[in-house]
Formats: structure tokens, sequence, C-alpha cells
């Protein structure tokens, strides 16, 4: 635990997810960032427009996912980078509904392995 990997995959899903991954070795040249404990985690802020972008690149993908809480309403855009993308909105009953449903997408990606960029 705690060593970075490097696998390749032999091809791409319909939907673009990597498939048939083949082990390929340890990382050398990166050394791993300490995982930190639950309770240091933090959040960065939104910023002051509310919105904020995440990029994945890795391989062969180049994505990004944007988000937007704006009162009750939660716009997610996502595609890959340099293009338009999609998009879905989602509406709540009150803000911190709408609050605790974008942050739980976030931490969802960054999960995934998404960094936030500053815009």
């Amino acid at each position: 635990m705690g060593s970075l990997i490097t696998f390749r995959y032999q091809e791409l899903s319909d939907g673009g997810v990597p498939r048939f991954p083949s082990y390929v070795g340890i990382r050398k040249d990166v050394q791993p960032s300490p995982i930190p404990k639950k309770e240091e985690a933090t959040m960065p802020a939104p910023s002051a427009t509310g919105k904020r972008r995440f990029e994945f690149s890795e391989g062969n993908s180049n994505k990004f996912w944007e988000i937007v809480v704006n009162g009750t309403e939660v716009n997610v855009q996502f595609g890959r980078i340099g293009t338009p993308g999609q998009s879905n909105a989602k509406s709540f009953p009150d803000q911190a509904a709408a609050a605790k449903h974008a942050d739980k997408l976030i931490q969802e990606k960054t999960g995934k392995g998404y960094i936030e960029v500053k815009s």
C-alpha cells in the first residue's frame, strides 16, 4: 500500500471506460503523496461565482467536470477538454440539500482522480 503503479488498458468500452487492465509495474519516478486522515481532508472553498472546475488527464483520457450551485439548483457540465460537453441540472427543496448533493458529487470525482483547477 502506498505505491503508485502503472496499468495499460487493451481497449476502451463504447462509453470510453478503459477495459482489460494489464499490470506494468511500480512507478519509481514518482513518490506517492501521503494519504490525509479523514478529519484533515478539507475541500477548497468555491470561487466567487460558485463554479468549480475539475480535470482528469491520464493516458488517452483528458476530461473536465464543472459544478455550479445556484440557490436550490445544481448544474453539472462535463466532457472532453476542448468541447462544450454535456450538462445536467437538478433542483432541490432547499439550499442545504443542494449543497449536500454538490459536496457528494465533488467527493466522488476527487475520489476518481479529478483535480480542481482554478478558473
